[in-house]
């Protein structure tokens, strides 16, 4: 740590053990930090009103008050006071948790060593304003710990995991006992929330008009996971091909509160992972028993708008967007759907099959545009050429594109199939 020297830092340290926090203060000094001590919760909290207290170590066991109800409280009085837990106790489950609701912003394990606490320190203050950069330096350190290692990997995790992808999945009925059970596992199932859905890529993938599912090492995935778990109130976990995040917010959240959290995940993915493109699908805020799964899906309906729309993919993509096709993906899962289709489309479809056409497509544009002229240049083709398919499909399909009510069904038959396709 030699030339790294801090001006006018203040830190607080809070322990039982005197003889503790004699060392830290005796440790600190040489760095210049001014450092405050106490052995008392409820000085600390007077110390924190009465002064400008940069970073807080708080133990873990303290009389009355435990260190993260006390740290608790500092957020809520001090929300921009770093603060870090100390322990000589094995309690990962509190400790996770509180790391994952934002009480902490780093544990450190008794005893420790003072190269690394004086690092961890100076990181931290460095790094005040820029969060995003303290928790990624937090990630690579927890994957370097052996003991934090072991926690990624609890039984506990991987409970809540299952869990959540046998709900999300209609694999499980959400009743009072499931709801206790998740109460273990960290879940509030029957909180207000709503859920994001990313599906990471490679830049250099294919920039073709479909999601891209290059592999994403499951080491990355995992620490993307955990980065994403560091923000309050969010809880990440793995679902298959995707990563799904759960946002628990007020009652009365708004879109502006679902865009300002999703958009704050997105800047720090690009931030720290530049070689990844990432496709967010988002839901919209859902409350009682079945707000997981109901988020689930409107996170995945606003991924298949992504896939269907033209140009690149990556992005954010938000359920109140997608217009008709919270109807139609709803559809889609049903036989009804696949009957539509088949009334409707099939003899075009098997046409293109057969013959090596694109006719489908050439209808499609023509419904959006309605217009030849504009329709010929989209597709690229001379607008006798148009005119030609144009007649060749009404041939196939024995209808008359003229009429409202026709273009409204191949509207609608040619949406349920491009989802059949990317569902």
């Amino acid at each position: 740590m030699e030339g790294r020297i801090i001006y006018k830092q203040k830190i607080l340290i809070v322990d039982d053990e005197i003889n503790i926090l004699r060392a830290l203060k005796r440790l600190l000094k040489q760095y210049n930090l001014e450092t405050l001590i106490t052995t008392s919760s409820e000085e600390a909290l007077e110390i924190i009103e009465n002064n400008s207290i940069d970073l807080v170590i708080s133990d873990q066991r303290m009389p009355k008050m435990t260190g993260i109800e006390l740290l608790l409280k500092v957020k809520k009085n001090s929300p921009g006071t770093i603060r870090i837990l100390m322990s000589g106790y094995s309690d990962t489950d509190v400790f996770i948790n509180a790391i994952n609701n934002g009480i902490i912003t780093y544990y450190i394990a008794k005893p420790w060593v003072n190269e690394e606490i004086v690092k961890i320190i100076y990181n931290a203050l460095e790094t005040k304003n820029e969060q995003t950069v303290l928790e990624k330096a937090l990630i690579h350190l927890l994957k370097d710990n052996n003991k934090w290692e072991d926690l990624i990997s609890k039984a506990k995790l991987v409970r809540r995991k299952d869990l959540l992808n046998r709900i999300i999945h209609d694999q499980m009925i959400v009743s009072q006992d499931v709801i206790e059970e998740a109460r273990n596992l960290d879940l509030i199932l029957d909180a207000s929330l709503f859920c994001s859905l990313l599906v990471l890529s490679n830049n250099s993938a294919s920039t073709d008009n479909h999601l891209r599912t290059n592999f994403v090492d499951p080491l990355l995935k995992d620490e993307i996971i955990a980065h994403i778990c560091l923000a309050p109130n969010c809880l990440a976990w793995d679902c298959g091909g995707m990563i799904g995040v759960l946002h628990q917010v007020d009652t009365d959240g708004n879109e502006e509160l679902i865009f300002k959290e999703v958009s704050s995940i997105n800047d720090t993915l690009d931030n720290y992972y530049p070689d990844l493109e990432v496709t967010i699908g988002v839901s919209k805020i859902n409350t009682g028993p079945d707000s997981v799964k109901n988020s689930y899906h409107q996170a995945q309906t606003s991924l298949v708008a992504a896939k269907l729309q033209d140009g690149p993919v990556h992005g954010i993509y938000y359920f109140h967007d997608v217009g008709v096709l919270q109807l139609l993906t709803a559809i889609n899962k049903q036989v009804i759907a696949n009957d539509f289709v088949k009334d409707n489309l099939e003899k075009l479809i098997q046409y293109d099959y057969a013959k090596g056409t694109e006719f489908v497509n050439t209808l499609q544009e023509l419904l959006r545009y309605d217009n030849l002229k504009e329709t010929a240049a989209n597709l690229f083709i001379h607008p006798k050429t148009l005119v030609f398919r144009r007649n060749r499909i009404e041939e196939i399909l024995g209808v008359s594109l003229n009429n409202y009510e026709t273009k409204l069904n191949l509207g609608i038959a040619i949406k349920l199939y491009n989802i059949s396709k990317h569902s």
